[in-house]
């Protein structure tokens, strides 16, 4: 609050504003033509009305409230208010809807289309009055006040007064007698009480008490998904508790030992905590700011609203969150004078998408029932003010009939769907929170799910089931090589083998490891061979004896080698004589060279049959382990796991459906076959008749060479990692019309596979953790689908589940942890019993003794049954309390012309200091040279200030893991960009402004980079600096433009757009068509899109002192015109684009 308090009620007379009347005036400053500040209600009057004596009545009150006949402006000390000299001259309006078809939605229209006005702060009135007469004996009462004017309590004086006045009017009282000790108090002591609580002890230990709640800076966590925008508008949903039920609370808050008020705050907790996950949970809790304050009789704007911390976690009781809201409740009221918006300084958090607190919880129990002479009135809410995010609002009614629940919505982050949907809920767990007996409950116990909701998440989307396969994958093969003998199987560098040609040597193979090395189930063979026909060999044969196979990779460090064999204890390593050099030493596992003279000569020797009773070691069970992977652990030491012959034949019957694979295809095999997706790109083809192409290391490596041997093969499906085949769409290998395409194994962007479908292949994603047999959830895209692609829907006999901390299941559209359950499952961790007791965990969902997989993965159900991808649950990313998908930021940089590849990490290379970076890859070596601060300006515009990577690091090549997935570790330590922080000005503009900044913040320098509010800035102070640009530019800059670009090289691009740090752009060939530029294209997509829109016109207003010569201003504005060709520039459509039209300088006259 600035300036003095003047006593005076002289009309000229200017009052500062109060603490809680400045924050609203500067964000209504940011978009004078949002009515969203607007907050209004009716009241339903049962019986008749003099309209007269009301209107009276209603006038009288005005009169007396002060806030409501004020009008507001700004000098150099800051904003004021005073009373408007027009104060009277405002209309009541009288309005008779009884003919209208439907009374109640007509008045109901007017009322909403007046709410949508905007108010003028400088000329008022601040307020709209009105009657409707809805029916002979029914009455609407509807007042519209600016926020500034007024809060929650400030209405319910209003409203009450205006009720006493009328009664007594009725009753034939004089007015006088009716003011005595009921007209209101006084504006001047509630500015004096503001001003003296300014610069009080109080106001410091205030502060303190916040910045020692919020020294963590907590992660405020929101029910949407979307950052918080500015809307003209909120979406709503309403509820009623009964009367009944009103009492029911009562008794279950008695049972409690609190009030149920503070029911109501504890079910909100418990909902955004079930809904998010999160344990820390900060709610918006507003108050009054009224006890013991003269304010208490002054119809104004007091109220603040407060962050509300509360720690949630399932196990806890509700009886004991209660506790911790009473407890939380008395601690921050005892400090609820501080203001939210000097907490949001404090805590640098002004600016868009910078959260103090999430859903707000507005119980509001002062509203008295209402009595217009004998008869009741029934309040109606019908706007509270801005909605930042979600917004719950309790109103008591009076009169018996119970509370009215409000949930209103920011429609930037909810849809009118998801709204519905979370007050049904919010509504079950209230009347959850009432039962008897709940005193006991966890949090994580309460059901929250609706009952279609929870049909839908576990039986409709995960299907009915199918029939269990009899057969393991040697013999379905086995089948195939009856059914084509003679048909080639598998080909590698120009050999070639047929079905039945690799069914004999495979059998060969399997006999000789049965009769030497005892090979059958519940064994291990270890294989260690090259990409060749021999591993294919191997790896069915291992199959046929009944055994698993456990894959080794040559490349991989000796220690994990030695660990995975020692571990594993296989009856023998399968490889040949250039590898076996490699491999370690282990006296305990034999090894059996195949190209050794001896060992080929053994198996040429044995029966090329297949396999069968007494030559087999044990009887064969589709339980048995098919083969064992090793993954990373988490204790640093890899784990080996079991995959069942089960689940690899159940997903093989799904894939053969689902791909469509048959005898006229060719597969492609470029995967090692240590990762798992290899055993599918093996035992796929070869069940279905197709033919199986093994591609050379070196080829694999190379996109051009690889989209060679495609076409030389003639491949049409083909599996890789979202890296190989971006590294192949890099090399513009032309079309693949027809191509299967399979990816897994990583995210997919939808850039990737917009891609990958203009050249013409058929899109698959899928996903599965190795746990699961490779596969769970598979996705086909039709071409032209936009947005980010889903991993899919469950495979064949195959369940999947989101689940809450509480193992509930979570709804549609709500993030969880992914579980997964079927037959699938692999049997667990080699010799680890604790490890798979702890991932593979009981299925409460599924039958008696059936399991279900933990993933880590965090994902939600789509509206259409499948399922989003969203990452690892343990690596959330925490960037100034926003939680942050890095997929997000990599697809953005990725549209950036030039970028091949990129990946995003969170990196604290400095303790404390977490910050993004980026990590690019060019798509030549001329991109390799890229700008660096252009890219980072491009995404700049594309995202959120928190989702804008601190460091940009180019790569001549991403570093891969021997799987071909980006290998993260091995990432270098970005260095800081230049323009990061520290970057001395360029220009005169950008000087002048960087004194600005430093003069207004006290500070003894600022870079061109520094940001304003991070140094200190806040709302009042944005107004300062777009006061002293006006002074000593002439620039008309909005307080909008500071928080958009709170920069000193961010505000100087504001002020003069023509001027740019970009290199001087070098003259080129002119073509027959001139193509438009990225940032054109861009921009004309948008006009195609909105139409003609004011938006992106840029002004340009010069201040000229002296006596103006017209004609030498136009002929110099003809000369810039002629210089100038793209002022001379026009944009004809063609053929769904356009080109750039220039126009001869004799053609255009200014």
């Amino acid at each position: 609050m600035s300036g003095a308090v003047h006593t005076s009620h002289s009309r000229n007379t200017a009052w500062p504003l109060s603490s809680a009347q400045s924050g609203i005036w500067f964000a209504q400053q940011m978009n004078t033509d949002n009515p969203m500040y607007n907050t209004a209600e009716y009241v339903v009057i049962e019986g008749s009305v003099d309209a007269r004596r009301f209107e009276e009545s209603v006038r009288q009150t005005v009169s007396e409230a002060e806030s409501l006949n004020m009008v507001y402006g700004e000098n150099e000390q800051g904003p004021w208010q005073s009373l408007n000299s027009n104060r009277n001259h405002w209309t009541f309006h009288v309005i008779d809807v009884r003919e209208e078809s439907e009374p109640h939605t007509a008045a109901l229209a007017w009322m909403k289309s007046d709410l949508a006005n905007p108010v003028n702060l400088a000329t008022g009135p601040l307020f709209t009055e009105a009657l409707f007469q809805v029916s002979h004996d029914c009455y609407y009462w509807y007042q519209r006040i600016h926020h500034i004017a007024i809060d929650g309590y400030g209405v319910s004086l209003i409203t009450r007064r205006v009720a006493s006045l009328y009664s007594a009017s009725v009753r034939g009282e004089a007015v006088d007698q009716v003011q005595q000790g009921a007209s209101f108090g006084s504006l001047t002591a509630v500015l004096q009480e503001d001003e003296a609580y300014l610069s009080s002890v109080d106001k410091e230990q205030d502060r303190q008490f916040w910045m020692d709640r919020y020294a963590d800076e907590p992660d405020v966590v929101s029910l949407g998904e979307r950052a918080p925008r500015t809307s003209t508008y909120f979406l709503r949903q309403s509820g009623l508790l009964t009367q009944p039920q009103r009492e029911q609370m009562q008794s279950a808050a008695t049972r409690f030992g609190v009030t149920w008020p503070d029911l109501f705050v504890a079910a909100t907790a418990i909902y955004v905590h079930r809904m998010t996950g999160a344990n820390d949970i900060v709610l918006a809790l507003p108050v009054m700011c009224r006890l013991g304050s003269a304010s208490l009789r002054v119809p104004g704007m007091v109220m603040n609203v407060l962050p509300l911390r509360l720690h949630v976690e399932s196990a806890m009781t509700v009886s004991e969150l209660l506790k911790q809201v009473v407890q939380e409740i008395r601690a921050v009221r005892k400090h609820q004078r501080y203001r939210h918006q000097d907490l949001r300084r404090d805590l640098k958090l002004l600016g868009e998408n910078r959260r103090l607190f999430g859903p707000m919880i507005n119980v509001m129990p002062f509203h008295h029932e209402l009595n217009f002479a004998g008869q009741r009135g029934m309040i109606h809410n019908l706007s509270t003010g801005p909605v930042d995010d979600l917004s719950i609002h309790v109103v008591d009614q009076g009169h018996g009939h119970g509370l009215s629940i409000d949930f209103d919505a920011n429609p930037s982050i909810y849809s009118d769907s998801q709204l519905l949907d979370h007050q049904l809920r919010y509504m079950k767990l209230l009347n959850l929170m009432m039962q008897e007996g709940v005193e006991t409950e966890t949090v994580g116990q309460l059901e929250l799910l609706l009952p279609a909701e929870r049909e839908q998440v576990l039986v409709t989307w995960n299907g009915t089931g199918e029939l269990t396969v009899e057969s393991n994958s040697a013999a379905r093969f086995e089948q195939q090589v009856r059914r084509t003998p003679s048909a080639t199987a598998l080909t590698f560098e120009g050999a070639s083998l047929t079905y039945a040609e690799l069914n004999e040597r495979a059998n060969q193979l399997a006999h000789e490891l049965i009769q030497r090395y005892q090979a059958g189930p519940e064994q291990r063979v270890a294989i260690a061979l090259p990409r060749s026909l021999e591993v294919v060999i191997a790896i069915v044969a291992v199959h046929k004896t009944g055994a698993a196979y456990l894959p080794l990779d040559p490349d991989y460090p000796e220690e994990r080698l030695i660990y995975m064999l020692e571990d594993a204890k296989p009856a023998c390593v399968v490889t040949v004589m250039n590898h076996a050099a490699s491999l370690p030493t282990t006296s305990s596992v034999p090894m059996m060279v195949m190209d050794e003279p001896s060992t080929a000569l053994e198996v040429i020797r044995q029966s090329g049959s297949n396999p069968e009773g007494d030559d087999l070691i044990g009887t064969a069970s589709l339980l048995n382990p098919s083969y064992i992977i090793y993954t990373s652990g988490s204790t640093g030491k890899p784990k080996g796991v079991a995959v069942t012959h089960l689940g690899l034949a159940n997903l093989l019957e799904d894939m053969k459906t689902r791909l469509q694979v048959g005898p006229r295809d060719r597969w492609l095999s470029v995967t090692t076959i240590a990762f798992d997706i290899s055993v599918l790109e093996v035992f796929l083809p070869l069940t279905t008749g197709a033919r199986l192409d093994i591609a050379h290391k070196e080829t694999i490596l190379d996109p051009v060479a690889l989209a060679g041997k495609m076409r030389e093969l003639g491949t049409t499906i083909m599996q890789a990692t979202p890296t190989l085949w971006q590294s192949l769409v890099t090399s513009r290998p032309g079309r693949f019309d027809g191509l299967t395409l399979i990816t897994g194994g990583e995210a997919l962007t939808e850039e990737l596979k917009l891609s990958l479908q203009e050249l013409g292949c058929h899109v698959n994603n899928q996903y599965g953790p190795t746990e699961t047999t490779i596969y769970s959830t598979a996705a086909s895209f039709d071409t032209g689908v936009m947005g980010k692609p889903s991993i899919g829907g469950p495979v064949r006999n195959t369940q999947l589940y989101v689940l809450d901390q509480g193992l509930n299941p979570v709804p549609s559209g709500v993030v969880g942890e992914l579980y997964i359950a079927g037959e699938g499952l692999a049997r667990g961790y080699l010799g680890r019993p604790d490890l798979t007791a702890e991932r593979f965990v009981a299925n409460p969902f599924g039958q008696p003794g059936s399991r279900m997989y933990c993933t880590g993965d965090l994902a939600k159900w789509l509206p259409d049954g499948s399922i989003d991808y969203l990452g690892r649950a343990d690596h959330q990313i925490k960037i100034r309390g926003f939680r942050i998908e890095l997929g997000e930021i990599e697809s953005v940089i990725s549209r950036y012309p030039g970028v091949a590849k990129v990946t995003v990490m969170a990196r604290e290379d400095q303790p404390g200091n977490q910050r993004l970076a980026a990590y690019v890859v060019g798509e030549s070596e001329l991109e390799n040279r890229m700008d660096l601060a252009e890219l980072r300006a491009y995404v700049a515009d594309a995202l959120p200030d928190y989702m804008v990577p601190s460091a940009f690091t180019l790569l001549p090549e991403m570093p891969l893991t021997p799987n071909k997935k980006i290998d993260r570790k091995r990432l270098p330590v970005p260095a800081l960009l230049s323009n990061a922080s520290g970057r001395e000005a360029r220009t005169p503009q950008e000087e002048i402004l960087c004194s600005l900044f430093a003069e207004i913040l006290g500070v003894g320098r600022v870079g061109i980079d520094d940001d304003f509010f991070e140094l200190g800035g806040h709302s009042l102070l944005a107004g300062r600096i777009t006061a002293r640009i006006r002074d000593v530019f002439g620039a008309d800059l909005t307080i909008g433009s500071v928080f958009e670009a709170p920069t000193a090289a961010g505000l100087a691009k504001r002020m003069d757009q023509a001027k740019s740090v970009r290199p001087v752009i070098q003259p080129v060939p002119r073509q027959v068509e001139l193509p438009l530029s990225f940032a054109q294209r861009r921009l004309w997509f948008m006009y195609c899109l909105e139409g003609a829109n004011p938006t992106y016109n840029i002004p340009l207003v010069a201040r000229l002192a002296g006596n103006l010569d017209t004609y030498a201003l136009e002929n110099a504005l003809q000369d810039i015109v002629d210089r100038h060709e793209t002022l001379r520039t026009l944009y004809p459509p063609e053929m769904g684009s356009a080109s750039q039209h220039i126009l001869n300088a004799a053609d255009v006259k200014v």
